[in-house]
């Protein structure tokens, strides 16, 4: 079994695994050369800071994504929540948390074949200012072949878009996927969907453009109303939609 298959299964097995309060369906993981123009130009796209792989692990040669998509039940509960359900919010927590354990896993994993292995911490690099995070899980994502964006501004991917990412840089070669360049969603193929835009809470997301900020008051509310539980600003509506679990 190459590399790639072990990792893949080494990920799968954690899920499976798994007690958390939150559910997964089967992941998705994909594969990068760590070289690859694309994350350079992430400078340009995502924030004029955003990290290189080699800031994450100097030598680093491979970025491997993966994708820990939600149950519809919990999207289902979300999306009919008045406000934003607790679950949803639950699921924000745990699954920060559980990225970080299945990284810190398959460091222990990789490392007993000399491998080295890093990754950015799935709460950190958030800057508060630009409203950008310095390593971009969803555009990491699609480089390594998972999925595209959707005027959502979040990555569809074969299992849609309800879900988490994690991602980590090793320093051996892999095989590795194409970046997705692939128009997933409905309404950047043939305008016969906004569901997402409709969804919006707060009006900041519209066809033409999205107001990050006024998304980031929203999910700051969020935050202080679940003020039991760690940091989760979250809301999530716009992905309680027909992509939510697969390519519409």
């Amino acid at each position: 079994m190459n590399l790639n298959n072990l990792i893949i299964k080494k990920i799968n097995s954690l899920v499976e695994k798994s007690n958390k309060t939150t559910k997964y369906r089967k992941p998705l993981v994909g594969f990068a050369d760590a070289n690859h123009p694309d994350f350079k130009d992430l400078k340009n796209i995502a924030a004029s800071n955003h990290y290189l792989p080699s800031d994450l692990l100097i030598d680093g040669v491979s970025v491997v994504s993966f994708f820990l998509p939600f149950t519809e039940e919990l999207v289902a509960i979300n999306k009919n929540h008045h406000y934003i359900s607790k679950e949803w919010a639950i699921a924000y927590v745990e699954t920060n948390n559980f990225i970080d354990e299945i990284i810190v896993d398959i460091g222990v994993f990789l490392g007993t074949r000399g491998i080295k292995c890093s990754s950015n911490p799935a709460r950190e690099s958030f800057d508060k200012n630009m409203l950008m995070h310095r390593w971009s899980q969803r555009h990491v994502a699609r480089i390594c072949g998972l999925g595209n964006f959707g005027i959502n501004n979040m990555l569809i991917t074969k299992s849609g878009c309800a879900g988490r990412y994690g991602s980590f840089v090793i320093n051996v070669p892999l095989e590795y996927d194409a970046p997705c360049v692939e128009d997933y969603c409905l309404y950047k193929r043939n305008g016969s969907c906004r569901t997402c835009v409709d969804a919006c809470p707060t009006g900041a997301l519209k066809v033409e453009g999205f107001d990050r900020h006024k998304c980031y008051a929203w999910l700051k509310e969020t935050d202080n109303y679940y003020s039991d539980l760690d940091e989760c600003q979250v809301c999530g509506k716009c992905i309680t939609v027909p992509c939510a679990f697969r390519i519409p």
